[in-house]
């Protein structure tokens, strides 16, 4: 049977560098040495918004395995030029211990613009995606290919989220890069075009106003792509193990066949799947693949789990065409194991990182909750251990202060004078110290306490 070759896809992802001994954002200078000897190895390698970010482009190609292949050298490559600067490569939708005050934007006049445009957001987008591109044979008709893959958007990125961490602390998210990247103009759902020219005419306004150079100033979920014939899925955040990129991408192709084969799918998407749409990329962001979505057709809730099925029962003549099922049914075991949010939290709090909340779900409040230093930042920090093998990343907790050195430390405390000075000063509840001033009048005292209303 002849491989249908009219839909070549090609993948970008996006790398955060880490400094190898506080696992921080790398210095400035550091990361332009880095990206100085790397570019010389890896010719796809690019710069992106942040110095401490790296970006690779598979060439169009038809192949998974070899896309595979080549995402897997290029990752390796990238790993050892990082290691000789000191440096550690890894993928994650967030940087778990990156902050806003250490960031650099690299010089370069699109990026100007962006920091002139945003202020200080600019340089909260300590962010990396993975962006799938997939071509279509009929360029004219991108803009109603991609308003019906809409409603599959919130599988794709329950499928890739892997933003947990923000900042130093837990996010209370599975995936926080969404809502990061939401504070950006231009973002999120696309708007339902009824037809190129609509879409032509959106972005001509846009332009003559000087509000964008061009349409790459879009950057919703899903967009016509400027460079190339493509429908290009921008949703999904950096994944942590490469199968799970080319498999994400091998779903994608096949539901872009699909969408182009049968224009009765989805047909009429307008405002109640597009909100429908926002609410499920929501609930993912919460829960995961654990959440429960919305079904617009049936009326109803349903599943993650259940989303797929379907996808992968509508795609499956398209893959075998396409050459790809291998790759595209491999998407469950993705889900099966559990995102990369999921096994960053995992094994954060196998380590003893973080608290649950009654009921389950993410920890609230950052990995050592209440417990700040005088600067407001949590005590309890990740550590990133490099797993070679796979390229994969672990975050670790450092470990706190054992129940009796706390103890220990709290009494010595307690003892210096500056201690009793302070604990003489502040009043505790029940401690008989209140002033007087701060003290009930006796006419509160013999007040009566209000009624309770039935």
């Amino acid at each position: 049977m002849a491989m249908d070759e009219r839909f070549r896809f090609g993948i970008e992802e996006e790398y955060f560098l880490a400094d190898a001994k506080t696992c921080e954002s790398p210095k400035g200078e550091t990361a332009d040495a880095f990206h100085e000897a790397a570019k010389e190895i890896v010719e796809p390698l690019s710069h992106e918004f942040l110095k401490g970010q790296a970006e690779v482009q598979t060439e169009p190609q038809l192949s998974f395995d070899r896309a595979c292949d080549d995402l897997e050298r290029m990752r390796r490559d990238l790993s050892r030029v990082a290691s000789e600067h000191g440096l550690i490569l890894f993928a994650a939708g967030t940087h778990p211990l990156a902050r806003q005050r250490d960031q650099e934007a690299n010089p370069d006049p699109r990026y100007d613009r962006l920091v002139a445009e945003l202020g200080v957001i600019a340089k909260r987008a300590m962010i990396c995606a993975m962006h799938i591109h997939c071509e279509a044979p009929e360029p004219a008709r991108r803009l109603d290919v991609m308003n019906r893959l809409l409603p599959f958007l919130p599988l794709f990125y329950a499928l890739s989220v892997s933003s947990p961490f923000w900042q130093g602390r837990e996010a209370g998210l599975k995936g926080i890069r969404l809502s990061t990247f939401a504070e950006w103009p231009r973002m999120g759902l696309p708007e339902i075009f009824e037809s190129d020219a609509e879409y032509r005419r959106f972005v001509d306004l846009l332009v003559a106003a000087d509000v964008v150079t061009d349409a790459s100033f879009i950057w919703w979920h899903i967009r016509p792509s400027t460079r190339f014939p493509t429908v290009e899925l921008r949703i999904c955040d950096s994944c942590t193990r490469v199968d799970d990129a080319v498999a994400i991408a091998a779903l994608y192709q096949a539901l872009s066949r699909c969408a182009t084969r049968r224009p009765e799918l989805n047909r009429g998407v307008g405002a109640v799947e597009r909100g429908v749409c926002a609410s499920n990329i929501w609930q993912i962001q919460q829960h995961g693949g654990e959440a429960r979505l919305i079904d617009v057709a049936r009326g109803q809730a349903t599943t993650v789990s259940a989303l797929l099925e379907e996808a992968l029962k509508l795609v499956e003549d398209d893959a075998r065409e396409l050459g790809s099922l291998d790759w595209v049914l491999r998407t469950r075991d993705v889900l099966a194991r559990g995102s990369s949010a999921d096994r960053q939290l995992a094994t954060f709090r196998e380590r003893g990182g973080g608290r649950r909340r009654r009921g389950g779900g993410a920890a609230r409040g950052g990995a050592d909750a209440g417990a700040r230093d005088g600067r407001g930042i949590a005590r309890r920090r990740l550590t990133l251990v490099h797993e070679r093998k796979g390229g994969r990343p672990v975050w670790r907790p450092t470990p706190l202060l054992s129940p009796s050195a706390r103890r220990k430390r709290r009494t010595r405390l307690q003892a210096s004078p500056r201690g009793r000075t302070r604990s003489a000063r502040i009043p505790c509840a029940g401690s008989g110290t209140t002033p007087a001033s701060r003290r009930p009048a006796a006419a509160d005292l013999r007040r009566p306490s209000p009624r309770r209303r039935r």
